[in-house]
């Protein structure tokens, strides 16, 4: 029999470090004995092997608590990455039978505790820990290089320590502790920091963002060396609050936790609204918690850097100048902490929002929050590049995203996840069907996931329609009409090289004008269906409220979702129900609406065109292009 299907043994102290096989599976072989199992090349479990009687013949158990490498450290001193994956076939011939097991006479151990909170109280009582670990090694044959595992002293109350890692046994290869052994903690370390900084080791890259990066990683760097030099005015002096504004769903938490990971310093994440409690006091306690958590990781190793994360940092101060005594005691509060952290060594705190209105200036002001770093909804360069990626990590064909990032503007980095996601799923049924891909399918699969995904920049927001699959050429007549709407949207988007170089400007608004029925709106839907652009389309009454200022909210709002989604055109029907032209026929009302309107028209600085519908164009101004449906052409 060449190999033996492996189970792993019940989490207790009488199966640590065994393997236990059948009867006459090894008849060569004077058990029990210690023996390396290897996995790979470089990865082993060390055990005992014993033999049982009961057991299959095909079958064996074995116990994972001692996994080991060879040649794992590297230059930096990481410890080598745990290997997740369990053997569940075990090949006779990755049986390795230690012939001679040593007395250690000195172990170097680094101890890995599972809460933060813990690593002052071992850094502390560091003579007491030492027979503690002591104690526990005398358990384990140890070998040089290995995890030892804790799992099956469960009963024995070992709840503080997630697990030891031996650095060195000296220059034996297999050994145990005898009451000689002189035991060395050479480090003590939060699961955290292991997890983050010693296990995350390979640079991660995040598409369309390498700017947002770059500024990220200067602010740590730059804090890094500021801490290393011996000018406190520099410390105190360099940037280390930062504001994170975008909209939902466009990487602000996975920006910082990248930047993180690839500038190797620990991160420690909270959520704003987690931090609210309705209880007097404990919103404030939960500040001050959170503070001393990154204290204290921040000190585990010596000069080091932490990063707080705060996301969704405007729900704490959900009300723009709130009177209430509790929540501006609690927003005070806040605010002296920030005010604290200089005094907190190689702390740098960042916070996360999508609704930046909602903050105190307090929280903005020079100081504090004052490093503010704003991410937009992607350009079509952006999502190409967000695209890239996520094809790679799920095996999609990445030729096809640049023809997507046309497909999708407004869309952000989330909603281009799901697509991905939704097109790989698709994927794998054709590959259990048997079917074979072509190019066709491929373009028809991506479309038909994108119809079902709307960007997330754009939900739940007036003006936002579902619009089917229009061409001009599915429009009879309006041949003038159709060249001008082409050379007004199309050509800015197909050429925009040649407008730079002849000085031509871009047109911001167009309206057409003409009777009932003459296929004003079709136009539209059409040119902004064979742009791919982001379509809005709202009515006057929509948009007109009885409340005062309302209906210039609305505008405001509408004008910034079609800069999110730019490329995008803005479509108002019927608008000289809302606005008309500055001659004193308007009301007071209207006059603001209008104010409102081109303060609007004339602040786009994106590829937002708005065009709108009448049936008499005389009562409006500050088009560029008016266009008569049907009857004649005027520019």
């Amino acid at each position: 029999m060449e190999s033996l299907k492996v189970f792993e043994e019940e989490k207790s102290i009488y199966y640590l470090q065994k393997l236990c096989i059948p009867q006459g599976i090894l008849p060569e072989i004077k058990l029990p004995k210690a023996a390396k199992i290897f996995i790979s090349e470089n990865v082993f479990y060390l055990c005992q092997i014993f033999i049982k009687d009961i057991m299959h013949p095909s079958y064996c158990t074995m116990d994972f608590s001692v996994q080991a490498y060879r040649g794992a450290l590297s230059e930096d001193g990481n410890l080598p990455l745990i290997v997740q994956n369990k053997i569940d076939i075990l090949q006779l011939s990755n049986i390795n039978v230690i012939q001679k097991i040593s007395n250690i006479k000195t172990v170097s151990v680094t101890v890995i505790l599972k809460c933060t909170e813990l690593v002052s109280f071992w850094k502390n009582h560091s003579t007491y820990n030492n027979y503690v670990v002591k104690d526990l090694l005398k358990l384990f044959l140890l070998t040089n290089q290995a995890y030892i595992f804790l799992d099956c002293l469960k009963d024995f109350q070992i709840n503080d320590i997630f697990c030891l890692y031996i650095n060195s046994i000296g220059n034996i290869d297999v050994g145990h502790i005898t009451l000689t052994t002189n035991v060395k903690i050479v480090k003590i370390i939060s699961h955290l920091r292991f997890e983050q900084l010693y296990q995350n080791r390979n640079l991660f890259h995040l598409g369309g963002m390498e700017r947002h990066s770059f500024l990220l990683a200067e602010i740590i760097q730059n804090f890094k060396k500021s801490y290393e030099s011996d000018m406190a005015l520099l410390k105190n002096q360099v940037q280390h609050k930062v504001l994170i504004i975008g909209p939902p769903g466009c990487g602000k938490t996975t920006l910082v936790k990248t930047v993180a990971r690839n500038c190797r310093v620990p991160l420690l994440t909270i959520s704003g609204p987690e931090l609210s409690n309705a209880l007097p006091g404990e919103t404030e306690k939960s500040f001050k918690t959170m503070f001393e958590r990154a204290k204290m990781l921040a000190s585990e190793e010596f000069n080091d850097v932490c990063i707080l994360l705060i996301e969704h940092i405007d729900s704490i101060f959900n009300e723009k100048g709130n009177t209430k005594s509790h929540l501006r005691r609690c927003t005070n509060y806040f605010l002296n902490l920030i005010d604290s952290a200089n005094e907190i060594k190689s702390l740098i705190i960042m916070a996360t929002t999508d609704r930046v209105h909602l903050l105190d200036p307090a929280v903005r002001r020079s100081g504090r929050l004052d490093h503010e770093i704003f991410i937009g909804v992607p350009t079509e360069v952006e999502r190409n590049e967000i695209l890239k990626p996520m094809c790679l990590r799920l095996n999609l064909d990445t030729q096809i995203c640049s023809e997507v990032a046309k497909w999708t503007p407004g869309y952000v980095a989330a909603d281009l996840a799901m697509l991905c996601l939704d097109v790989a799923r698709r994927y794998h049924k054709l590959n259990d069907a048997g079917g074979k891909k072509n190019e066709e399918w491929i373009s028809n699969c991506w479309r038909f996931c994108l119809a079902k995904i709307q960007p997330s920049s754009l939900k739940g927001q007036v003006g936002v329609i579902n619009m089917s699959k229009l061409s001009l050429n599915d429009i009879g007549g309006a041949t003038a009409v159709k060249q001008a709407l082409k050379q007004a949207v199309e050509w800015p988007l197909t050429h925009p090289e040649a407008f730079v170089r002849l000085g031509l400007a871009i047109p911001k608004g167009i309206l057409l004008y003409g009777p009932p029925g003459c296929a004003k709106t079709s136009l539209v839907r059409a040119i902004s269906s064979s742009t791919n652009t982001t379509f809005l389309a709202v009515s006057a009454a929509e948009i007109y409220s009885p409340f005062v200022g309302d209906a210039e909210k609305t505008i405001s709002e509408l004008f910034q979702k079609a800069r999110m989604g730019a490329p995008s055109i803005l479509f108002i029907d019927e608008i000289d129900a809302l606005v008309g032209s500055r001659g004193g026929r308007e009301s007071g009302s209207q006059e603001r609406v209008l104010s409102a309107f081109l303060t609007e028209m004339d602040g786009v600085g994106l590829r937002a065109d708005l065009v709108s519908r009448r049936d008499q164009g005389e009562l409006l101004d500050r088009f560029s292009k008016l266009s008569l449906v049907f009857f004649y052409l005027k520019i």
